[in-house]
């Protein structure tokens, strides 16, 4: 390989200069490669008050789609072991009309997986429109004040809603209140007829509120320092979403009322709840390693618990809030346990020591299992080892005239 090549990027710093801009301006970045399927009726059955596309979506999601009209649902779709076979936003348009959003390696993949479990009197269907949409990631605590000027409305909206609106005279923008970052912000999908003419008012307008161009790599960098999981590393057909920590995304509890009492994977996901877990997704922080000097992780490297092998880095990158190098990964107990079973208390046990192992060398881990608390103490600790250096303040003399 080139030198280099597994070290600190040379393109670091207009890294860093992205990050500033989503964490105090506004970032423009271009997801528009994310799948986009409409789940629409078919051949209307001759009961008028059955709602198939609702029925149709219960079945295949982890999580409760029955929700308020212009309202926005995080879920997985699972299969029978209660693994991840696909991980999306739905978007309720309409009584029984869905828009739905997957990672942009999903278009196919997903697509073919929900033809498969469609109802057999066609009461269902799908509509792939990834083609249709230009998408538009605004992110960043300005982001707010730039789309009312550009939309000419009043846009505080609460997270995981969805309108449409026009934005700079292009009509039918689709506009989502959630950016896939963890930070504040929209997803605007525009008509790929408007796309040129929507970012360039964005740039044009933007340059008032520090708007900068954004890449695919911090994109990604900002969301696994908030702990947000992957599709393809930490999502796949083998973790469930209890594994992967993001328990919200299920519903265990809906009644036979709701008909969300047999979705695909429910009765492994049950079994696990009931049994435990003998693996868990957890946040890692580098602590004695040179980001200058030192290669870095860049996943697939080894994890240790007081020195034996208990898991493989599924993903890393550099978190620009907490300063560190972060990794993501699953562990499971030594194969010496008596018990299997993973729990908070085992991964957070004060005596337990983690470790990576990069290109042979060993370095310190520090584990944690709640996106807050890792930045929270990162934080601290910043704040701790600055050293305190009082400010002089120069005053002029004024003088009598």
């Amino acid at each position: 390989m080139p030198p280099g090549s597994f070290y600190k990027p040379k393109f670091f710093k207009h890294m860093q200069k992205e990050y500033y801009a989503c964490a105090h301006h506004v970032g423009i970045i271009d997801i528009s490669s994310f799948s986009k399927i409409e789940i629409k009726p078919g051949v209307r059955s001759g009961d008028s008050n059955r709602n198939s596309v609702l029925e149709y979506l219960q079945k295949m999601c982890a999580n409760d789609v029955d929700i308020e009209i212009g309202h926005i649902v995080h879920t997985g779709m699972l299969n029978e072991r209660g693994g991840y076979e696909n991980d999306c936003m739905l978007i309720r348009q309409s009584r029984d009309h869905y828009f739905m959003i997957s990672p942009s390696s999903q278009q196919t993949r997903i697509y073919d997986w929900m033809s498969r479990n469609l109802f057999a009197d066609a009461s269902v269907k799908l509509n792939d429109v990834t083609s249709m949409y230009t998408v538009i990631n605004v992110v960043g605590p300005k982001a707010t004040q730039l789309m009312s000027e550009l939309s000419n409305s009043n846009l505080k909206l609460q997270p995981f809603i969805y309108k449409k609106l026009n934005v700079g005279y292009a009509s039918d923008v689709m506009i989502m209140t959630f950016t896939h970052t963890g930070m504040p912000g929209y997803c605007l999908y525009v008509p790929s007829e408007y796309a040129l003419h929507v970012y360039n008012r964005l740039m044009t307008i933007g340059r008032d509120y520090g708007a900068r161009d954004v890449g695919t790599l911090t994109q990604r960098y900002l969301r696994i320092d908030k702990f947000i999981p992957f599709w393809g590393d930490e999502l796949t057909s083998l973790t469930t979403p209890f594994e992967a920590g993001v328990v919200y995304s299920v519903r265990l509890d809906i009644s036979q009322l709701k008909k969300k009492a047999n979705f695909i994977g429910r009765a492994a996901l049950e079994q696990q709840k009931q049994q435990g877990l003998t693996k868990r997704l957890v946040l890692f922080h580098l602590e004695d390693i040179d980001v200058d000097k030192d290669v870095w992780p860049w996943g697939g490297e080894p994890l240790y618990r007081n020195g034996e092998y208990c898991g493989t880095v599924t993903s890393a990158g550099y978190g620009f809030a907490s300063e560190k190098l972060v990794c993501l990964g699953y562990i499971n107990r030594s194969t010496r346990d008596t018990s299997k079973i993973i729990t908070n208390e085992y991964i957070m046990d004060k005596s337990a020591v983690y470790h990576i192992d990069i290109a042979g060398r060993l370095f310190r881990l520090t584990q944690h299992i709640h996106p807050k608390a890792a930045l929270g103490q990162a934080l601290a600790e910043r704040e701790a080892s600055k050293t305190y250096r009082p400010t002089v303040v120069k005053f002029k003399k004024q003088f009598e005239t």
